[in-house]
């Protein structure tokens, strides 16, 4: 601790227990010169020589005082010892004799030589009287003893000194002890990671380690001999919550025999936990001993694991919601696709009847926007990677918000910050557009009626190692930041904490369905990116969405529409599977209208067992993806092994994550997402009876086949 030291040159002979303490020299003083004092008034006469001698002795003490101030303890007790015993013999010699009290008046001075210089100036002293009273004839005083008054003198010295020594010499062992007990309590609280703070009753500082100075990032001569109030106001700048912290310490000193422990938060975002219990002595309390811990490092690693945690239970719900979307999706564009077909043939059956016809488009129109409505959710359990290329992205966010800026209401101001260099990044364009699209929808929705800004900016931006990232899941690398600001509402926690999940939504029934954010969450997450947010309620809200850079050499792979082909079949054998017979039935009729020779089965064991006995009986096969018994893939699987050239188109409500290379490998030659069009049937139909599949095209149910 700051006040308490151990001298560096050790213990030497001469020292004792009071040699420590240097202002205990002026009570010895004082004590001398009572004692001369009782001496002269005792003698036969007081007269100037004893007033002289008195002034000479207090001349002494006054020196001894000023070498005792500049920390010579050893020359102020010489000087103490050398003059009183000049003193005492001069007196001595001027009274014409030695007398029992002169012997008395020495002995004291033998002590005290004892005392502050060890046994052996205690020795040279009694020597040195002992001396003098053989010089000087003793007078007679009547005391009647066998033995002259020196022997007697001397006999009485040893016996003090032997004790004295003894003495010194336990005091000296007790000193060390205390002096090796100090520079282990030195050297402990030196060697603990805490900083360490003790205060006395009333909150003066009377020791602390280099920790807390280090901690505190203060001086030493800041703490030194101050209070914990002006401690505390030093430190005011640096805490979160000063007024807090100063009650907190306050409080401490208010109830010093309780143990207390709070923490002390930083502006910079240290943290340290404070301990603090009474310092006790024989039963009492005397002051407060505080303990300072950095708990910066593990507190940060909490937060990191809760985020952790977190990320990881929002993807275990995400994907627990996209099996459950998959499954869901499958089943209904079963029926989607039987009731776009059904309702196709009753428009061809219907013509010439504009009023029935005006009715079946409208049901065609609320089927695809169920089968959008779908395709939505099935982002969430796609994972298949989507036909991604090198683009910057400047060009779609512009595009994007030329279409916005029509939509906005006009109280909207839509701005764009392009980018100083605007990196190219390995993205699927069209998800490019509905990133930014439910991005700046979802902040027009925020900011409302009300006047607003929207800024859409671009930037490069790289992420180092480290336990912060801009947003979840990042990992090192380049990345084009894509953010989108809003001085709207903003959001509280508790709704950031759920913004991702598909058909949250805090806007009112009918304003949305919940899916955008959802959405735009799994494309990131699906072009290994990821996407950020902050928020404060009044304060706006920013999103920033992160495309990792492309690096050359990158695996890439164009998109391309074919031409249109000709929908007309000219009698090619179909062979129609799929367990749903309402959709056999309404697609077989579909392509026998569209000049397609189909036969139809819902059970694909038959389909094996009919080409396994005539495999040329068919020009090609349309497979559903998810029968019971025998799937799309096995039957595909099995197909080929019994003909090899046989083109198989899969139709699915749902693909599962299949890629264009697993389709290839099955010897499937083209992937239609239901619910489809007969018209982009037969399209994919041509394409791939006529040659032109060198890549297997994915066909959606209104777009073009994509190869």
């Amino acid at each position: 601790m700051a006040e308490m030291r151990v001298r560096s040159r050790g213990i030497g002979w001469w020292e004792g227990y009071f040699t420590l303490q240097p202002r205990h020299l002026i009570w010895y003083g004082v004590v001398l010169a009572a004692i001369l004092v009782v001496a002269a008034i005792g003698g036969a006469e007081v007269g100037p020589s004893s007033v002289a001698r008195l002034l000479v002795a207090e001349a002494a003490i006054g020196t001894m005082w000023v070498f005792a101030r500049q920390g010579a303890s050893r020359a102020a007790a010489i000087l103490v010892v050398a003059s009183f015993w000049l003193v005492i013999a001069t007196a001595t010699a001027g009274a014409g004799g030695f007398a029992p009290i002169n012997y008395l008046t020495f002995g004291v001075v033998v002590v005290i030589a004892a005392l502050l210089l060890g046994g052996g100036a205690a020795i040279l002293v009694a020597a040195l009287t002992l001396g003098l009273g053989a010089i000087i004839p003793p007078g007679d005083f009547g005391l009647g003893s066998t033995l002259p008054l020196p022997v007697r003198a001397g006999m009485g010295y040893t016996v003090v000194i032997l004790f004295l020594m003894m003495a010194q010499q336990a005091m000296r062992d007790a000193v060390l002890r205390h002096a090796e007990s100090l520079s282990l309590l030195r050297a402990t609280l030196e060697s603990t990671a805490d900083g360490i703070l003790v205060t006395d009753m009333q909150g003066r500082v009377t020791g602390h380690n280099r920790k807390f100075l280090e901690l505190w990032r203060m001086q030493a001569d800041q703490v030194a001999d101050g209070a914990v109030e002006h401690l505390a106001a030093a430190v005011r700048d640096q805490v979160k919550d000063p007024d807090a912290f100063e009650e907190n310490t306050r409080r401490l000193y208010l109830r010093l025999d309780e143990v207390a422990m709070d923490m002390v938060e930083f502006r910079d975002g240290r943290a340290y936990e404070r301990y603090s219990q009474p310092q006790r002595l024989d039963g009492r309390t005397v002051g407060r001993v505080c303990s300072y811990r950095d708990v910066t490092e593990r507190r940060q690693a909490e937060a990191a694991k809760g985020r952790l945690e977190g990320e990881l239970f929002q993807a275990q719900k995400m994907e627990a919601l996209g099996r459950l979307a998959g499954g869901i999706a499958h089943d209904f564009n079963n029926i989607l696709t039987a009731i776009v077909s059904h309702t196709e043939i009753a428009k061809i059956d219907s013509e010439g009847q504009p009023a029935l016809v005006e009715s079946l488009d409208e049901v065609l129109r609320a089927a695809y926007r169920a089968r959008d409505l779908v395709g939505q959710i099935l982002v969430f359990s796609r994972t298949r990677a989507h036909e991604r290329i090198p683009i910057r992205l400047l060009a779609p966010v512009e595009e994007t918000l030329r279409l916005l800026h029509s939509t906005l209401p006009k109280s909207i101001a839509l701005e764009l910050v392009p980018p100083g260099q605007d990196e190219t990044v390995f993205a699927d364009p069209t998800q490019v557009h509905q990133v930014v699209m439910n991005l700046v929808v979802n902040s027009a929705h925020a900011i409302g009626e009300r006047n607003g800004r929207i800024v859409v900016r671009l930037a490069p931006i790289s992420v180092g190692p480290g336990p912060v990232v801009p947003a979840p899941g990042l990992q090192v690398g380049r990345y084009m930041a894509l953010s989108v600001e809003d001085d709207g509402a903003g959001m509280d926690a508790p709704t950031l904490a759920r913004i991702y999940e598909p058909f949250f939504s805090t806007k009112a029934p009918g304003k949305g369905t919940g899916l955008g954010l959802a959405m735009v969450h799994s494309i990131m997450r699906n072009h290994h990116g990821g996407i950020g947010v902050e928020s404060a309620p009044g304060q706006g809200t920013t999103f920033r969405a992160f495309f990792p850079v492309h690096q050359m050499g990158q695996e890439t792979r164009t998109v391309e529409v074919p031409v249109e082909l000709p929908s007309a079949g000219r009698g090619e054998r179909v062979l129609l599977v799929d367990d749903e017979p309402s959709v056999v039935l309404a697609v077989g009729t579909l392509l026998r209208r569209a000049g397609y020779d189909v036969r139809t089965e819902t059970d694909p064991t038959t389909v094996l067992a009919l080409l396994t006995a005539d495999p040329s009986s068919v020009d090609i096969l349309v497979t559903d993806l998810s029968m019971p018994g025998m799937g799309g893939i096995e039957l595909a699987s099995r197909v080929t092994a019994v003909r090899p050239d046989l083109p198989i188109v899969l139709a699915t409500g749902w693909d599962q994550g299949l890629s264009p290379d697993q389709l290839r490998k099955l010897g499937i030659r083209a992937l239609i997402q239901k619910p489809y069009t007969s018209h982009r049937l037969a399209v994919v139909l041509s394409s791939v009876l006529h040659g032109h599949n060198s890549m297997p095209p994915i066909a959606s149910g209104d777009g073009p086949a994509v190869h």
